[in-house]
């Protein structure tokens, strides 16, 4: 999920001080025997054809309303409702529990707060610092203009917990004031972004304030996202799970900068279409694969797909249409069949729902569910590099809670 506009490189340039003593920090922490590696367990909420099934009608699909959009454009929060992935974590001493997006796209930790102005707490977890004996007040607002709005904050500090790993001194923003988005959003709380330092608003993002404090096994963490069910998905922080994936197909590969988790795909095509060589985010924000609207209209036009209420959708009689989707990363191809893609929408929709979305003024690709479903993620900032690997067959199917 993107938090902030793209095709943004940072406010200055790409490096800033904050960063180089980060660096610093990752490559000479000392050996901790205290140091462990930390599972934080993740549940599906949604499914994109879930969601299809509860936004589309009948009506949608007749005469003039079936119709491409004109206009999207990627702004922060405005597609947040893309997401699937969620896993609860607490703030505070007691503490206080909340439905958060683990966002690889993002660097900002922010939950609702209670003295919020939308009544947001009706149907939302809210953090009251004043119940917590380890808040801390940091006595800084935040405003963050967005091209739906704007959300404004404060900074706050307090303990957080994310599954058995506790990081005390957290600083993350409480949400006051929102135009749009958390007023619609009811499928969870909050967010932690695990994108680099440099992204963020305020502070060092949980992640990476861990290895600072030299409590993980590797400065590494990794994600596993199950397909097929509801549970079993997990992040790891401080290693990875070889029962996921054969270590002798994980490939390692170098990031282009330090803020977004972004590198390069040699050549990509989808189909007949030829894609060209792009640079890619993986995300595990979003519940799409994202691009340039033009090539992404011209993909959708190839096969007869068009959007509707924002999502990519497909007729039954163009389904052998579909094409394999293929991304080739240092010198190896990466291949999303259909079936990874698209989902069948049944009900009053009866159509494919695919996980294709397109943005405005951008050249950026975004990897979604759609691939990290189907290919393991390890992200390493020490080395500066993401590996990959596919899953292994029987794991999106054989998880019983």
């Amino acid at each position: 999920m993107k938090l902030v506009c793209l095709p943004s490189r940072g406010r200055s340039g790409y490096f800033v001080p904050g960063f180089s003593i980060l660096a610093i920090l990752l490559c000479f922490l000392p050996d901790d025997s205290s140091s462990a590696t930390f599972s934080i367990p993740i549940f599906r909420d949604s499914t994109l054809a879930e969601r299809a099934s509860r936004q589309l009608n009948t009506e949608d699909f007749q005469g003039n309303n079936m119709k491409r959009r004109k206009k999207v454009v990627s702004q922060p929060l405005e597609n947040c409702y893309n997401s699937e992935f969620f896993g609860i974590v607490s703030i505070g001493t007691p503490p206080q529990n909340f439905k958060v997006l683990f966002d690889t796209g993002s660097s900002d930790l922010w939950v609702p707060s209670s003295g919020n102005k939308n009544n947001l707490c009706s149907f939302h977890n809210c953090y009251d610092h004043e119940r917590s004996y380890t808040y801390n007040n940091i006595n800084k607002d935040v405003s963050i203009q967005y091209g739906t709005g704007k959300m404004c904050g404060v900074v706050s500090e307090d303990s957080l917990r994310i599954g058995n790993l506790t990081i005390s001194g957290q600083r993350f923003i409480e949400a006051v004031d929102e135009d749009e988005f958390l007023q619609g959003e009811k499928h969870f709380d909050g967010i932690i972004g695990l994108g680099f330092p440099k992204l963020a608003e305020q502070g060092y993002p949980p992640f990476f304030l861990a290895v600072i404090e030299g409590i993980l096994d590797r400065n590494i963490f990794s994600v596993f996202l199950n397909r097929d069910q509801k549970f079993g998905s997990n992040l790891l922080f401080g290693g990875w799970d070889e029962t996921k994936f054969n270590m002798d197909e994980l490939q390692w590969v170098q990031i282009s900068q330090p803020t977004y988790w972004q590198f390069n795909a040699e050549k990509m095509s989808f189909g007949n279409i030829q894609l060209g060589s792009n640079e890619i985010i993986s995300d595990t924000g979003t519940n799409t694969i994202t691009g340039p609207k033009k090539a992404v209209l011209a993909m959708t036009e190839s096969i007869g797909a068009k959007f509707v209420k924002g999502l990519c959708i497909l007729e039954r009689q163009f389904a052998d249409r579909l094409p394999n989707f293929v991304f080739h990363i240092r010198g190896r191809k990466y291949v999303l069949k259909p079936s990874d893609y698209s989902s069948w929408v049944g009900g009053s929709v009866q159509r494919y729902v695919l996980g294709i979305d397109f943005i405005d003024d951008s050249d950026l690709w975004i990897l979604g569910t759609p691939f990290l479903t189907k290919y393991y993620s390890i992200y390493d900032p020490v080395n500066m590099a993401i590996g990959f690997a596919p899953i292994t067959l029987n794991q999106n199917t054989t998880y019983s809670r």
